[in-house]
């Protein structure tokens, strides 16, 4: 009999894919992320794998899909002594229908993770912490505001250790530390342009410091 529309009948399972080496920590954070397909034993691809080819490929300078299904084409063969590659390299359309599905929040809790991963902690540590708004994003025919961006960049190690929208109806003063409540800055130097000279941000970060140093 078949299930009402819209109910995942229970004898569907989602097909189960063997990652080489689980134990990794970057393989470990990639498993976290739900996956946003609905459950099927004809998955040809595993999310785990995609994430991790798409990150991969970004760290060697892939900027778009083209440029990604291209760089995970030539280091398959790296690729598959960590995640599940039995189902070869996703064209581009299926890379992004994927991170179109996926949580943004969950996406962005990934990066900063990893991030960690690789950051070193060093007393002093200086995070700079910077907006820009992305190129394209904005269209006066349609009314759209350009997407704009709040990064914290930690200069030592020369890599972004976190970043936030900003809301269309907010701006940085407000971003900032709800930003910084997310990272680990303890003992860290903070620097930030003059429109972050505010009061709501220095009252925050006195909090957040004393809340650090208390651990």
């Amino acid at each position: 009999m078949a299930a009402k529309k819209g109910k995942i009948p229970a004898h569907v399972k989602k097909r189960e894919f063997s990652h080489p080496d689980t134990q990794h920590p970057i393989i470990y954070i990639l498993e976290g992320v739900e996956d946003p397909r609905k459950p099927s034993q004809f998955f040809r691809y595993s999310l785990t794998s995609v994430l991790f080819m798409a990150i991969t490929a970004v760290i060697c300078g892939a900027k778009d899909w083209s440029q990604v299904v291209v760089a995970s084409q030539g280091m398959a063969a790296w690729l598959s002594n960590y995640v599940d590659m039995s189902g070869g390299i996703p064209c581009e359309r299926t890379f992004k229908n994927l991170f179109n599905a996926i949580n943004p929040k969950a996406m962005e809790q990934v990066l900063r993770n990893i991030a960690e991963l690789i950051r070193e902690k060093i007393p002093g540590e200086v995070v700079c912490f910077d907006g820009q708004t992305e190129r394209r994003t904005a269209d006066k025919h349609l009314n759209l505001s350009g997407i704009h961006i709040l990064n914290a960049w930690s200069a030592d190690n020369r890599i972004c250790i976190g970043q936030l929208k900003v809301d269309d109806k907010s701006n940085e003063i407000t971003a900032m530390p709800e930003l910084m409540e997310s990272l680990d800055l303890k003992n860290t130097i903070i620097t930030a342009d003059a429109l972050n000279t505010q009061k709501t941000i220095i009252n925050a970060m006195g909090e957040l410091f004393s809340y650090w140093n208390s651990k």
